[in-house]
């Protein structure tokens, strides 16, 4: 932590030499109330070059690296304030699912995530909540685009609902810069909030060389009280979070140049990251029974710590020739994350028969530690012909390795501690021993109850491209196709012997019990899988202000292993050993245009999805996550997006997503016996009807250097359910499926004013005005309904410098 907060001070002290020095040099301007058009949107989703939102045939909003530091949005579940479209379901600061179209799935990542040329991938590990999509600050951005809808032709299998494509600052080969950004708020009932940020660029050799790094950091901000034993531990979710990310760029040529990056990014958070609002009857002495409650906001009663660590490195180099009829792109990267994540399973426990609170067994914890790396190489040629004929064409290959430890230890009942975090440490540290756990007479001293480790390795080749015809010169039709293949393999080690017990042969050792043998390979898979994607589209730009598009497109999904089918089944509750690719097909629709001397900008989209073989996550025994293909779902829906300027002084924009996403076939019996019921016609999990957001920015000179800006914004995130089929209750209903809850609808509004003079701006803000307590993520299950929260209300004081 000190070291940490030593390295965010001096890169922040470096930063502000180098402001220092640059100042000297810069004179006092009046400064410039914004002008009184909408500014143009220009994108880069083509893969081309940049080119206005109105040329490209689909749905896209794209955001400034101005527009996220005046909305103080510093990640990207903060990006769900500014776009509707965007249903991000939030389970603490590094983990989130990212939803668009209501394509929701709590299987593994549907959005594709790309930090300019490379994508960022983090395999997929059910016991780690969201799409495991590795996070990185928004820090130091150029500008953020959300593609709306497939993208797998030019994406890839990954973005079967869209993708997120974050555009950072890239060196500037001929001045010198820095910045600096600071704020420290109070958190309602919880800890002070400390944020920061700062950079340099440095051009080495003029218009050759240069240098650009950035540092940012928080500390502080938690507000989750835990109850264990009788005792409050005060603001468990305390965050501390650092990364780091440098450019360096190499022009040699005015046709020839490369970019290296490397990015990391830590996080820290000291225990639990969720509120029990709803917990099962007589709390965890029992399992099954109705939720009771509701208990009190911003509060856990776990009986077991949960603190959490994600490690996240990022390398790239990318290599750009222009041929002159078109260029040569050339990107590879290396990417690695490591995480650590603790879940208390005394529920789970508790339904085999091992209730905590009985005076023997004591609570347990489940701890998964799994790390995930990746190699991407990616190589095409985008085209600058001078006719009406323009092509991308490339390949794609990636090779990427997951590796899992996942253990169920005892913990203290006085302080909810396990005396190691997982199996190997346990083993190295003497806590193991010989036996049955349970054996008469009982003495649960062995301090693990079972483990297993995994690894699985996935390699991938496409070729894709893409082909645009301008037929006239107001029309224009796009054809993409992309084909890839892929292969899959799985092993589980069972570290911690699983049998059924025996009882004839006097064998007491179960799955429960927990009994120590050899390590074993207890499962082995793989398979190939190869599918195309495609894209076709027509773009009709009727005036240089309006145009009109239609789009079809499909998107895919690779298929897996259940790694947890071994252990599950012999338990007693069978689940399938693996699952298959899914695809989809998105038909839509829209117009943009500018009106009024460009003044008012408009954005309308409407969609139908058809979405087969979709695979979705059942629940067996309350325990084991697993990985079904469920069918079929039908989506439609309305994407609305505006941006007015009534007055030069003042800016207004927003928009709202209305989405109806259901099952479209019932799901399968074996599905249902398992405890996930669902019949054709139920919504989507997680997937609300309406989502809305908006913003209001009024700037006003005070002098002639200095400008005073008010500015509000506010998102709204309708009701929706955690399964398939919808209770009308928060509390379990007989019939019902027993991890189905309700999830209520909410709104946010910050606030914010400040003055900017010169290249400096102070401001105040309130985040959460209204201090809601609301449900950005939820997870039912044995246990009760476990909710990740927005922060609570937020007030604060920021200051940030820009040469």
């Amino acid at each position: 932590m000190r070291y940490k907060s030593a390295v965010l001070l001096g890169a922040s002290a470096l930063a502000l030499t180098v402001v220092a020095t640059a100042a000297s040099a810069q004179t006092t301007t009046t400064p410039d109330v914004s002008s009184s058009s909408v500014q143009e949107v220009i994108i880069t989703a083509t893969r081309r070059e940049a080119v206005n939102t109105l040329q490209v045939p689909l749905a896209v909003d794209a955001y400034s690296g101005k527009a996220l530091q005046q909305l103080d949005i510093t990640s990207e579940g903060d990006l769900s304030k500014l776009d509707p479209s965007l249903n991000i379901q939030s389970y603490g600061p590094a983990e989130q699912r990212i939803i668009i179209r209501g394509v929701s799935s709590v299987v593994g990542a549907t959005t594709g995530v790309y930090l300019d040329e490379t994508p960022l991938e983090g395999g997929f590990n059910s016991d780690i909540p969201g799409d495991n999509t590795p996070t990185l600050g928004l820090r130091d951005i150029d500008h953020v685009e959300v593609l709306k809808g497939p993208q797998g032709t030019l994406f890839g299998a990954g973005s079967m609902d869209g993708t997120l494509r974050i555009v950072t600052n890239q060196p500037n080969l001929e001045t010198y810069g820095g910045w600096v950004e600071a704020e420290a708020a109070g958190v309602t009932h919880g800890d002070g909030l400390f944020d920061g940020e700062g950079g340099v660029n440095i051009p080495i050799v003029q218009d050759k060389l240069a240098v650009r790094v950035n540092v940012w950091g928080e500390d502080g901000g938690g507000y989750i009280n835990q109850v264990i034993d009788g005792h409050t531990l005060d603001h468990v979710n305390d965050t501390q979070l650092w990364g780091v990310r440098g450019e360096v760029l190499w022009q040699p040529t005015s046709n020839f140049s490369i970019l290296g990056t490397a990015s990391y990014q830590n996080t820290q958070i000291d225990g639990a990251q969720l509120s029990t609002p709803y917990i099962g009857q007589g709390g965890y002495t029992s399992a099954g029974g109705p939720f009771v409650g509701p208990y009190p906001a911003w509060t856990n009663l776990q009986p077991s710590q949960a603190p959490y660590y994600q490690d996240f490195q990022l390398y790239s180099l990318t290599g750009k020739y222009d041929l002159g009829f078109g260029q040569v792109i050339a990107n590879t990267s290396y990417g690695y994350k490591d995480e650590f994540l603790a879940n208390d399973t005394s529920p789970q426990d508790c339904s085999y028969g091992l209730c905590e609170g009985t005076g023997v067994f004591p609570p347990a914890v489940y701890t998964a530690h799994p790390s995930y790396w990746y190699t991407t190489d990616d190589l095409r040629f985008a085209s600058a012909f001078k006719g009406p004929f323009q092509i991308v064409v490339g390949v794609f290959y990636q090779h990427d390795h997951m590796s899992y430890d996942g253990s169920v230890m005892n913990v203290n009942p006085q302080t909810g501690l396990a005396p190691c975090d997982s199996w190997n440490q346990c083993l190295s540290d003497g806590l193991l021993k010989n036996g049955s756990n349970f054996a008469p007479p009982i003495d649960p001293t062995n301090v693990v109850q079972f483990a297993n480790n995994g690894r699985q390795t996935t390699d991938q080749v496409a070729f894709y491209t893409q082909g645009d015809w301008k037929i006239l010169p107001t029309l224009t039709a796009t054809v993409g196709f992309r084909y890839f293949t892929a292969n899959v393999e799985d092993e589980l080690i069972t570290q911690q012997d699983i049998t059924p017990p025996n009882p004839q042969a006097g064998d007491l050792c179960s799955y429960e019990t927990g009994c120590v043998t050899k390590p074993y390979v207890s499962t082995t898979a793989g398979g190939s899988q190869n599918a195309p994607t495609y894209n076709f589209s027509l773009i009709w730009q009727t005036t240089p202000d309006i145009s009109f598009y239609a789009r079809a497109a499909s998107g895919f999904r690779l298929g897996g292993i259940n790694e947890e089918y071994t252990i599950a089944g012999e338990t007693g509750s069978p689940i399938p050993a693996t699952y298959g690719s899914d695809s989809l097909w998105d038909y839509e629709g829209g117009v943009k245009a500018y009106f009024f001397n460009h003044t008012l900008y408009l954005d309308l989209t409407g969609f139908y999805i058809d979405w087969s073989n979709e695979q979705e996550n059942g629940i067996a025994h309350g325990t084991y996550d697993y990985i079904i293909n469920a069918g079929k779902t039908t989506t439609s829906g309305i994407e609305f997006d505006t941006i007015w300027k009534p007055l030069p002084e003042l800016t207004l924009s927003g928009g709202f997503t209305y989405v109806d996403a259901r099952l479209a076939s019932n799901l399968p019996d074996s599905v249902v016996n398992a405890g996930t019921p669902g019949v054709s016609g139920d919504p989507m999990p997680f997937v609300p009807h309406w989502q809305a957001t908006g913003q209001a920015e009024y700037d006003h000179p005070l002098t002639d250097r200095f400008i005073g800006y008010l500015q509000g914004d506010f998102s709204y995130h309708g009701s929706s359910f955690s399964a398939f089929e919808p209770s009308t209750t928060t509390q379990i209903a007989a019939g019902n499926n027993d991890y189905d809850t309700a999830i209520p609808a909410y709104w946010l509004v910050d606030l914010k004013a400040g003055v900017r003079w010169d290249r400096y701006d102070v401001s105040v803000f309130v985040r959460n005005v209204a201090n809601t307590f609301a449900w950005a993520g939820a997870n039912p299950n044995d246990g009760g309904l476990f909710v990740y929260s927005a922060p609570p209300r937020t007030v604060g004081l920021k200051f940030s410098a820009h040469y």
